[in-house]
């Protein structure tokens, strides 16, 4: 009983914790592979924005504001084949020169108002660049949800300035680039803007109760789920959004099937001890000692002295 109760301390204080750890792990592991995910897009969306603000034709345009360009460049299909909803093109003085947020799909224009009034704003760092290689990109609250951003300046095609504005691009972080951010890393996920009014309750506790926007929080719903959360920074380092990782415990659902396994092993290799010991005790003392009585009864009751017990 002993053993067992030790096998069963071992399992429940030992093993199974270190399960749950691991399990703990995966689940960082996820919330950075989707972190990694977003940061690939930021990448994208500025080379993309580099595109467009190290050419000739922007160069001059953002300066003498050619009605050329803009029948060219400035159209529709632009926002579908590079895939983004946003393109905005600034000069020195952080005066928009052109700008429009569309539908990827639709093309349908967007009017995301607030949007403009953070770029013009003078604390905005999209549209202020230091120097030819001083790439901005980040997270901004909008009306119309998050939206991903990537600014670079402007220069001519050979990379040289002097800079004459900022070409920002932007895509936003709807449904359907959650849906495809969870198809590329084959996770669960969900996230709310911080200023949503419908968060879910256990999600809406957790920002509420946030300490630390630089950690990860776990939340064991049962038996079979685990949640991870972390929140999102803008690029005024404020909490922008609130990310949900939700995790199948199929580790510390194996490592429970593992410690069950083991104490019925070691419950299993109790009894057969003890079966073994029993045996083992019998044959080789208890009946050689019974033989020895009986013997002795046998000589005391019959005064036989010459009886022999012939046992090795």
């Amino acid at each position: 009983i002993m053993f067992v109760a030790l096998t069963y301390l071992v399992q429940v204080c030992v093993v199974m914790p270190a399960f749950v750890e691991l399990e703990q792990q995966g689940a960082v592991r996820d919330v950075d592979r989707f972190l990694d995910a977003v940061k690939g897009d930021l990448k994208n969306l500025s080379n993309t924005a580099n595109d467009w603000a190290a050419w000739d034709d922007s160069y001059q345009y953002i300066q003498d504001h050619n009605q050329t360009f803009t029948d060219v460049n400035l159209v529709d299909e632009a926002f579908q084949n590079t895939h983004i909803n946003l393109i905005c093109l600034f000069d020195t003085e952080r005066r928009l020169v052109w700008g429009q947020v569309r539908d990827m799909v639709t093309l349908e224009q967007i009017d995301v108002p607030d949007l403009f009034t953070t770029l013009i704003a003078s604390d905005c760092p999209f549209t202020s660049h230091l120097d030819e290689d001083d790439a901005k990109q980040g997270i901004v609250l909008t009306s119309q949800g998050p939206i991903l951003l990537a600014s670079r300046p402007s220069l001519n095609t050979k990379r040289e300035g002097p800079i004459h504005g900022s070409v920002i691009m932007g895509r936003f972080l709807n449904d359907d680039e959650v849906a495809g951010f969870a198809e590329q890393t084959h996770l669960d996920i969900e996230i709310w803007p911080v200023t949503q009014a419908d968060i879910p309750v256990e999600a809406y506790t957790v920002l509420t109760n946030w300490k630390s926007t630089s950690s990860i929080y776990m939340e064991t719903l049962d038996s079979t789920s685990l949640h991870a959360y972390t929140v999102l920074r803008d690029v005024f380092d404020q909490p922008a959004i609130l990310l949900c990782v939700r995790v199948p415990r199929d580790v510390s659902r194996q490592g429970n099937v593992s410690a069950n396994m083991a104490t019925i092993c070691g419950i299993a290799g109790g009894i057969f001890t003890l079966l073994v010991m029993w045996i083992i005790i019998r044959e080789r003392i208890i009946v050689p000692l019974q033989a020895m009585a009986d013997h002795a009864v046998r000589v005391g009751k019959h005064d036989d002295l010459k009886a022999r017990l012939h046992l090795n």
